[in-house]
């Protein structure tokens, strides 16, 4: 019987976009705060800076783990997060995206990016014909510990 325990688990932090959105929740505070001297603010002004506040924790990191029922990515304290079953992912491959993809949770013309920081991802090719791309700074490192995984399941699997 095949376990969860994850043979591979790492978080990359970025810098960049927390840095920018903790910027734009300071800039837009103290506009609001500027704005707030000449006369009075509704208080659900406040909520942009607050949501852009938390969007910045939000995306600080990105946390990818392989174990023997697939891959899962999260996204800071957990969410948004994705979870592909080995049965779900055709193939898998390295790619390189252009800096004009930008970082974050996006949709791009090759399928779904979710992207911190760096132009390195891995390409997952699913059965339904769709590809999601997860960005990584271990390369090597998330590329060998799917293959293994798979080849893990599927011995696994044709055992039974």
């Amino acid at each position: 019987m095949a376990t969860s325990t994850p043979a591979y688990h790492h978080v990359q932090q970025g810098w960049l976009m927390p840095v920018a959105l903790f910027g734009g929740a300071a800039f837009s505070a103290l506009i609001l705060c500027i704005a707030g001297t000449e006369e009075d603010l509704p208080l659900a002004l406040w909520l942009v800076p607050a949501l852009i506040l938390a969007c910045g924790f939000v995306f600080s990191g990105l946390g990818v783990s392989v174990d023997a029922r697939g891959v899962h990515v999260r996204w800071g304290f957990g969410w948004p997060s994705k979870h592909f079953a080995w049965h779900e992912i055709e193939s898998f491959e390295s790619c390189e995206h252009g800096w004009w993809y930008g970082y974050g949770l996006r949709w791009t013309p090759r399928g779904w990016l979710w992207n911190i920081q760096g132009p390195w991802a891995v390409r997952l090719k699913l059965r339904n014909g769709k590809c999601f791309h997860i960005g990584t700074d271990d390369l090597d490192g998330l590329l060998a510990a799917m293959g293994a995984s798979q080849a893990d399941t599927h011995s696994a699997t044709s055992a039974d």
